[in-house]
C-alpha cells in the first residue's frame, strides 16, 4: 500500500504532494542502489562533482533532474546495463519495505535519529530543528544510519531523491502530469518528520539545484538464476 494512511495518528500537518493510501503492485521487481549516489561515484561517471557539501562518501547534491538523468545515460553506457531513476511508486515501495506505517521504521518519530539524517539540534540554520542531535548538521556519508527491511539506507533524510518525471498530481493518472516538475522523495538533513514520511511526495521544478537534493538509481538487471 502506497501513500498516506489518513487513519493513522499524526502530530504534524500533511505537506503538498501527500495522497491517500492506495494498492500498488510491481510485476517485474527491480534492483535499487543501497545508498544514495555518492560524490565519488558521480565523479567516476561524469568527471565532475557539483556538490556543496564536499566528501567522496557523501551524497552528490546540487544536481538538477536533468543532471541526474544525464548521469543515468552515461552510467548505462559505461556499465552496459540500463541505469535509471526510479519511478515515484518504485521509490515508495522500496522505502516502505513492506510496511504501511508513516516511516519504514514505524510510527514513532522518536526513532528518527537511528534511521535518518534530519533537521536536528546540530544544525543551527534549519527553521524548526529537532531536540535531538544525530551528529550530522549537514549531509552524512553513507552507512551512518540503520537500513530498512530491504537493506536500503538513507531512504529517509540526508538528501531528497529525484524520481522519474513528470510529476503526477493524481498518482497513476497521466492526465494529471505536470511536465516541468518531478517527484523528490525522502526528505533531507534540512527537513522535519513530515517530509521524511514514506508516502510524502515533493513536486520540485526539474531545474532545481540545491545542497539537499540528490538521487539514487535502479539497475535493470536480469533476474538471478
Amino acid at each position: 500500500t502506497l501513500g498516506i494512511d489518513p487513519s493513522r495518528p499524526r502530530w504534524w500537518t500533511s505537506l503538498e504532494g501527500d495522497n491517500p493510501s492506495r494498492p500498488y503492485t510491481n510485476e517485474s521487481g527491480f534492483w535499487m542502489l543501497r545508498f544514495e549516489v555518492h560524490q565519488a561515484g558521480y565523479e567516476a561517471v561524469t568527471g565532475t562533482n557539483p556538490s556543496r557539501h564536499i566528501g567522496e562518501s557523501r551524497p552528490v547534491e546540487m544536481v538538477s533532474y536533468e543532471d541526474a538523468a544525464a548521469f543515468c545515460e552515461q552510467a548505462t553506457e559505461k556499465f552496459g546495463v540500463v541505469i535509471r531513476l526510479p519511478t515515484s511508486d518504485e521509490w515508495e515501495c522500496a522505502c516502505r519495505a513492506g510496511t504501511e506505517t508513516m516511516f519504514s521504521y514505524g510510527d514513532d518519530v522518536r526513532l528518527t535519529p537511528r534511521y535518518a539524517n534530519a533537521a536536528d539540534a546540530s544544525n543551527p540554520d534549519v527553521p524548526t530543528p529537532g531536540t535531538y542531535d544525530d551528529g550530522h548538521p549537514l549531509t552524512a556519508p553513507f552507512g551512518q544510519f540503520l537500513q530498512n527491511g530491504f537493506g536500503l539506507a538513507d531512504m529517509h533524510g540526508n538528501v531528497w531523491e529525484w524520481c522519474q518525471a513528470p510529476y503526477l498530481a493524481i498518482p497513476g493518472d497521466p492526465n494529471s502530469a505536470v511536465t516541468d516538475r518531478a517527484d523528490a522523495r525522502g526528505g533531507s538533513y534540512y527537513d522535519g518528520p513530515a517530509s521524511l514520511e514514506s508516502g510524502h511526495r515533493n513536486p520540485l521544478p526539474v531545474s532545481t539545484r540545491s545542497g539537499n537534493v540528490g538521487f539514487r538509481v535502479i539497475a535493470e538487471l536480469p533476474p538471478p538464476q
